[in-house]
This record gives structure tokens, sequence and C-alpha cells, in this order.
């Protein structure tokens, strides 16, 4: 269980662009990690719920973020 914790706490603050949110207080630190957690969960499950990006099952983080971001800026 923890490696897939700090897997995705990487994934979260290399590849989703987290790295500058930064935080000092319990709360804040209790809210960024609720936020990381919903993020990461909606993009892995988007890659299950989603047939243009179910062929990103098993691709890195940086091809299923590049992906993401291909499309958003289509669909804009």
């Amino acid at each position: 269980m923890r490696w897939e914790i700090e897997v995705s706490y990487y994934a979260e603050k290399t590849f989703w662009s987290m790295k500058s949110y930064r935080v000092r207080s319990g709360c804040g630190i209790e809210r960024l990690i609720n936020l990381q957690t919903i993020v990461y969960s909606a993009m892995t499950l988007l890659l299950y719920s989603d047939k243009i990006f179910a062929k990103y099952k098993f691709a890195s983080a940086q091809e299923t973020k590049c992906a993401i971001a291909q499309e958003l800026q289509t669909q804009l």
C-alpha cells in the first residue's frame, strides 16, 4: 500500500504540476492532500470511463497528461 501512495504522490507533484502548491497550516495540508487525491483519482478513472483515453490505461503519467491536455485544447 505504501508504494502505491508514493507513486501517486510523485505523479501528482511532478506530472500534474502541483509541485508549486505550498501550504503552511494543518488545514492547508489536509486540503492539499484531499485536492491531490481527488485529481489523481479523477484522472485515473478517466482512463476507464472514456473511450478516447482508454488506450492510456497502462501508459506513463507523462503520456496520459499530454493526451488529456491535447484533448482539452481540441475541445476548447
